[in-house]
Parts: C-alpha cells; structure tokens; sequence
C-alpha cells in the first residue's frame, strides 16, 4: 500500500506505561506514530510504534493527559500539551489511509 506523505511533526510528550513515565518526543509520520524517550529516562528506551490505522479513539483526560484508543481496546496515555493539535493531524492521516484502501473511515471514538 502506497502511503500518502505528510510533513513529519513533532511534539514533546510523556509516555506513561503502568504508573512509570518517560520523557520524549512524539514523532507523528504519514502512517504511524512513533515516541522516542529521552536518553536520560530509566528502563527500556526503545521506541514506542503505534500505527494510524490501528488508532480507534481518543480521550482527552485532565490538563495534559490524552490516550490513544486502539482497535483492539488498548488505551495509550501520553501527557502532551497539543491534544487537538495531535488528534486533528492524527485524523487526518488516518482519512488518508482509509481511502488509499477504498474503504469508509469509521468516525473516531472520543471519550
């Protein structure tokens, strides 16, 4: 599948996975997200892959917090200041690879 090109953006963000959080940027490319923590951070500093077309939802949480609602029921937590910033390219994107398959976007899932 040819994948439409967008201009890679970049946000700071903190990755959260259980009640640790790490530090980082959050790189959003044409078809998928990609968070690269910080060197500084304790445990494993490999990135973090979410591909777009597994993206089902979002939720906007306190202040910063924002999760990632998979197709599969996974929520992703990041504190980021931009979450609307972030779901609009986000959503955008994921149009974009929905028609390259032929097939209609479900409306995104906002909690």
């Amino acid at each position: 599948m040819e994948v439409k090109q967008f201009e890679e953006l970049k946000f700071k963000a903190n990755y959260f996975s259980g009640m640790n959080s790490m530090g980082g940027q959050l790189y959003i490319y044409s078809d998928r997200l990609v968070f690269k923590p910080h060197a500084v951070n304790m445990g494993s500093l490999s990135d973090k892959v979410i591909p777009i077309i597994d993206i089902h939802g979002y939720k906007k949480g306190f202040l910063t917090t924002m999760y990632f609602i998979l197709n599969n029921g996974l929520k992703i937590k990041f504190a980021v200041w931009e979450k609307d910033a972030i779901i609009q390219v986000v959503e955008e994107r994921r149009q974009a690879l929905f028609q390259q398959m032929g097939k209609q976007m479900p409306a995104p899932l906002m909690l």
